[in-house]
């Protein structure tokens, strides 16, 4: 991770702080497909939820994470809704999930990471969403 800081993130993207962005890469891998809330980043990376906006587009630009946005048909929804991130290497996201040893409710999630890799490694890579169920209120 120093490496990867030290010659594309640092120069590519004028970012200063080292230790919050590590830290939220670190978080970004250990959630792992889950959805992405900027807010939820700030405190423990102890910076501003629009600069953890920011970070996101950093893990994404050197495919570090995939953000997947909610399948809609209303393209405005689509932009305010929650993406979904996902981790490059399923190894990457064990080791920050501290996983030694996988028990069976962890291969769901291995899974979904290791599909969406795959389907992002093609040279023509089609746009890729998730459903999202809403229920509704009773």
């Amino acid at each position: 991770m120093d490496a990867c800081w030290a010659k594309n993130i640092q120069e590519l993207f004028r970012s200063k702080s080292h230790s919050s962005f590590q830290k939220f890469t670190e978080l970004l891998m250990a959630q792992g497909g889950g959805l992405f809330e900027a807010t939820r980043f700030a405190a423990p990376c102890e910076v501003s939820r629009t600069t953890i906006s920011n970070y996101l587009h950093v893990p994404e630009a050197t495919f570090v994470a995939h953000v997947i946005g909610p399948f809609s048909t209303h393209r405005p929804t689509a932009m305010v809704s929650a993406p979904k991130v996902g981790g490059f290497d399923t190894g990457f996201v064990a080791y920050y999930r501290g996983w030694q040893d996988f028990r069976r409710e962890d291969l769901g999630l291995l899974w979904e990471n290791f599909v969406l890799n795959e389907i992002m490694a093609r040279p023509r890579s089609p746009e890729v969403s998730y459903w999202r169920q809403t229920w509704p209120r009773s």
